[in-house]
C-alpha cells in the first residue's frame, strides 16, 4: 500500500483564498527539490562533566572533580592542566598539571581540592584536558563555571 503524497507548498498555496471577493493575492511560486549529500556523524570520543558543590566557605577546602569517559575502543592518554591564572580567588591543593591513561569504555574522576580565598560568586579555575592520541582538546573551558563562596 502506497501512502498518499502530502501536498506541496505550491499546491497548498494555490488552494489558499484571501482578500475581498475570494481573490488570491499569491505571487509566483516556485518549488525546487534538491538532493543533499549524506553526512556522516560520529559520537564524540570523550564525555566530560564537573561535579562540584554550589557553595563553599572562605578558607575551608572543598573537593570537586571532572569526570571524563573514554568512549573509544583504545586506551587514551590525557594531559590535564588546572589553570590558576586569573583564579586569584582560590588556592589549589594538589597537582596543577599531570598525565594519565584511560582504558577503553572507562570513566575516570580527576579530583581537585580548592581552598577559597575570597567571598562572593567567583569563577572556578579553568581546566584543560588534552587527548595525546587525538591531538585535540577534550575540554577547554571558555566560559568558566562559578561557585558562591560564603564569608
Amino acid at each position: 500500500p502506497q501512502r498518499p503524497r502530502p501536498p506541496s507548498y505550491a499546491e497548498e498555496a494555490a488552494e489558499a483564498e484571501g482578500g475581498p471577493g475570494g481573490e488570491s493575492y499569491l505571487g509566483i511560486l516556485c518549488e525546487t527539490q534538491v538532493e543533499l549529500p549524506r553526512a556522516t556523524t560520529f559520537a564524540p570520543p570523550f564525555e566530560a562533566s564537573l561535579k562540584a558543590p554550589a557553595t563553599a566557605r572562605v578558607a575551608q577546602p572543598f573537593k570537586a572533580a571532572w569526570v571524563v569517559a573514554n568512549r573509544t575502543a583504545r586506551p587514551q592518554t590525557l594531559r590535564v592542566t588546572h589553570d590558576l591564572d586569573g583564579a586569584e580567588h582560590f588556592m589549589l591543593a594538589g597537582r596543577a598539571s599531570y598525565q594519565l591513561s584511560v582504558a577503553p569504555a572507562e570513566a575516570v574522576s580527576l579530583p581537585l581540592e580548592l581552598i577559597p580565598l575570597a567571598p562572593g560568586e567567583v569563577p572556578l579555575p579553568a581546566c584543560s584536558i588534552f587527548s595525546v592520541h587525538h591531538q585535540a582538546q577534550v575540554l577547554r573551558e571558555g566560559l568558566r563555571r562559578h561557585i558562591f563562596v560564603e564569608p
